[in-house]
């Protein structure tokens, strides 16, 4: 389950650096 929430604040990051 920590691997999936790590996964996809990851994945939340990389949208934020990419809208940037």
């Amino acid at each position: 389950v920590r691997r999936v929430v790590i996964v996809e604040a990851g994945s939340k990051r990389v949208e934020g650096i990419v809208s940037l």
